[in-house]
């Protein structure tokens, strides 16, 4: 029996080869963005969670407080650790620092990211390989690096120098070689090394409460925790004597699968987190959207090819066939045209895959073996949805039609059913929105590009550096022809943030802050109000700089007056313009901001000016320069522009990934438009003919086809125009924190994509209709 449906469902669907082909294609599609959709949602549903035990692991974070704002700490105490272990002696805790290291093979430097670990730390984490011991003089190996570095997978034993940041070079041997943990992992590193040799060449003491170690995390159960955390605040006091200027007002542990969602919120972050919510629940509807036009558009094409089959539909129920077999024979259809669709996504999937992790830099879209049980579910579960919404309908409306008013001529469908124009009016404002949302995210990005920083961005080069490394590199960069501007700074602006309280006048104030060189504000092209910068400071002067928003938010004007921070009284002898410390992404609006002086002694980047049209070729000269005075250390000099890369690579995805989204829905809706002119043509042929038998000009009959079609494109346009204007606002203001505001050009742009999306669906169906011979068209009917 089952052999019959397959073999009559083969026949039909080989005599409708362009509905099926068009079916296909689009339903192919939309599995292929429900499948990115559906790896998307796993990387942050199971982050930190391929590790075992993972329940059970936690990291220390603190809580900041002030009188004017409250804020999470990632970091933690070198001395935190050991200080937990003399209260819970056999607690499973240890510390990971993040960092970057130059490893040296073959003379060959490599720059690679690197984490250093406790021991212990392996028993908490053991990244999947099993049971390891690192010793003193040991590294452990990513398999991507040891091919970097020996061409070789398996590289234990063998030697590797490691050039630490102060230029002090130590020899290693490979203890271990292990898999790259997955992307949805916090932890990113190519090698992992004893954390004493990193406390050893910072001079860090052991039991020092002022440095910092990028995270402790322990092992336990949850019976445990209340013991612990309690434990934890003992620590608090000696924490705040030691550090003045970071104040906490308790200490936490947060689970590692939970922590990973707001890692990016922490002050001091160091690891990797989740993808931003709308990133997850945006693509999600996307594909949903996308995925209703093809459903949609299978629905209709599916009743538009039905009515030539209306007489095949009478000859079974004449020869004994029931509506239940008829409704099995178009869902057997619809089946084979989704598995196949379904067949064809994972080709197309794994075509857009790589594009698609690309716009992100790391594998997004990676599959994991934890992935294959709910992957099936997600299939079979998308299939039987996709059947039941486009296929189930159809079958039973046409299976309803009885054989003898099939015969008689009076069975018709119903093409101009409420149900199939509402479809058809979703459709459309899904394309409507999906234009809209484009061209306000192409917009966007230009006006990102263009927005003035209150700086010159794109004039400068930042030369990382030891501070007793700045005035050698600084005085041979000088006698070089060429690099006349040049000034040393702390902190960079655009790279660093840090967030303090200040008093004044008996009230609390949370401020941004940056430590700054005597000049480089003004070399930075930051234009003062009153005042100037650390030109001519004197080592005996505490003052500082605030810019315009510092005096808008203590309501006066600041120049020359006094400040409360960290206990000290400080002078403000300067006032800049307000201009972007930060990116332009989610929240970093401008802030009020105080800049602290810091001399030439201390600076950790050498700042040097460029003409834009030169500076690549400087940037080559920089690099040239510094091996010329250190041949081991890895130049890491990088342009001041490159502030602007988090925000242009969003603007990049979303208009990659709108610009997909548009095309396919434009597609689809192309495709449902034809079907239900089509439809509307088959229904009215007699109609059209004997109107153009009394006289019907060419116009009327264009005007009378496109009557039904005017109204609900009307409707779409004001549906999708509306949706758009909400969601697309709402979503600049959650990503950006300046974007363009929506105006008449965005709207008019959407009218005049989809009105040419009209008339290139039935465009030319409709001329040939109303240009036919009105005989032939009765003599078809």
């Amino acid at each position: 029996m089952w052999k019959n449906y397959l073999l009559t469902s083969v026949r039909a669907l080989k005599k409708e080869k362009f509905y099926v082909l068009i079916n296909l294609l689009s339903m192919a599609m939309a599995f292929a963005l429900c499948t990115i959709a559906f790896f998307n949602y796993m990387y942050n549903s199971t982050y930190n969670q391929s590790f075992e035990d993972y329940e059970s692991i936690y990291k220390i974070n603190a809580e900041q407080q002030s009188a004017c704002s409250s804020k999470a700490l990632g970091v933690s105490p070198v001395a935190l650790m050991e200080s937990v272990l003399n209260e819970i002696p056999g607690l499973e805790i240890g510390r990971y620092h993040r960092s970057v290291v130059s490893l040296k093979s073959k003379d060959v430097l490599f720059q690679e990211s690197a984490g250093f670990i406790d021991p212990a730390f392996l028993d908490i984490i053991s990244f999947n390989h099993g049971p390891m011991i690192l010793r003193r003089n040991e590294v452990i190996l990513t398999k991507e690096a040891a091919q970097r570095l020996y061409g070789k997978d398996d590289a234990k034993g063998e030697l590797l120098s490691v050039l630490f940041s102060n230029g002090e070079e130590r020899s290693f041997q490979v203890g271990y070689v292990i898999q790259k943990p997955s992307e949805n992992t916090s932890f990113k590193f190519s090698v992992l090394l004893p954390i004493d040799h990193y406390l050893d060449v910072e001079g860090i003491d052991y039991n020092d409460w002022s440095s910092w170690v990028s995270g402790t995390f322990l092992k336990t159960k949850n019976e445990n925790l209340k013991v612990i955390e309690d434990a934890l605040q003992r620590f608090i006091p000696i924490q705040n004597t030691q550090n003045p200027e970071l104040q906490i007002a308790s200490y936490r542990l947060d689970p590692i699968v939970e922590w990973a969602h707001f890692e990016k919120d922490l002050q001091g972050r160091a690891f990797g987190g989740v993808l931003h919510p709308a990133s997850v629940i945006g693509t999600i509807s996307s594909a949903l959207a996308i995925l209703l036009l093809a459903c949609f558009n299978f629905f209709n094409t599916t009743i538009a090819t039905s009515g030539k089959r209306l007489k095949e539909i009478s000859m079974r129920k004449v020869i004994g066939g029931r509506k239940l077999d008829i409704v099995i024979q178009f869902l057997t259809e619809s089946g084979l045209q989704v598995v196949a669709a379904f067949l064809i996504s994972l080709l197309i999937g794994k075509l857009l895959i790589g594009p698609y992790n690309a716009m992100f830099n790391f594998e997004l879209v990676e599959f994991q073996p934890a992935y294959l049980q709910p992957y099936l579910f997600f299939s079979i579960g998308i299939c039987l949805l996709t059947i039941l919404l486009s296929s189930t309908y159809p079958a039973f409306y046409i299976s309803r039609f009885g054989s003898l008013d099939i015969l008689k001529n009076k069975a018709r469908l119903k093409g101009n059913s409420l149900l199939t124009k509402s479809m058809l009016v979703i459709q459309f404002s899904v394309c409507v929105y999906n234009l809209f949302a484009l061209g306000v995210f192409v917009e966007n990005a230009y006006y990102q590009e263009s927005l003035d920083r209150g700086y010159d961005v794109r004039k400068f080069i930042n030369i990382p550096l030891q501070p007793q490394q700045f005035d050698l590199f600084k005085n041979k960069v000088s006698q070089t022809s060429g690099f006349d501007v040049m000034t040393g700074t702390q902190q960079l602006v655009g790279f660093s943030n840090q967030e303090i309280g200040i008093e004044h006048e008996g009230v609390e104030y949370a401020i941004g802050k940056l430590n700054v060189g005597p000049t480089y504000l003004s070399t930075l092209g930051v234009e003062f109000v009153e005042g100037n910068d650390f030109m001519d400071h004197s080592s005996n002067e505490q003052t500082v700089v605030v810019n315009q928003m510092f005096n808008t938010h203590l309501g006066a004007d600041m120049m020359n007056q006094w400040i409360t921070v960290f206990d000290k009284k400080y002078r403000v002898q300067g006032v800049t313009q307000n201009f972007n410390l930060q990116n332009v992404m989610l929240t970093n609006k401008i802030k009020p901001t105080i800049f602290f002086f810091k001399p030439d002694s201390l600076s950790e980047y050498l700042v040097v000016k460029s003409e834009e049209s030169k500076i690549i070729e400087d940037q080559e000269r920089l690099e040239n320069i510094w091996y010329e005075m250190y041949p081991d250390q890895l130049y890491g000099g990088f342009y001041q522009e490159e502030v602007f890369d988090s925000e242009n690579k969003t603007n990049q995805i979303m208009i990659r990934i709108n610009v997909f989204i548009a095309i396919v829905s434009i597609l689809i809706s192309i495709l449902g438009l034809y079907a239900l002119i089509s439809l509307t043509i088959q229904r009215r042929i007699k109609e059209i003919g004997i109107r153009k038998t009394i006289g019907a000009s060419f116009g009327h009959v264009i005007g009378l086809l496109l009557k039904e079609v005017g109204w609900m494109m009307m409707i779409s346009i004001i549906l999708g125009l509306i949706m758009g204007a909400y969601f697309i606002t709402m979503l600049l203001n959650i990503i950006y924190a300046y974007h363009i505001e929506i105006d008449f050009l965005n709207y008019l742009f959407s009218i005049a994509v989809i009105l040419l999306v009209a008339v290139i669906s039935i465009g030319y169906k409709v001329v040939v209709t109303a240009r036919m011979n009105p005989v032939s068209q009765l003599r078809a009917e």
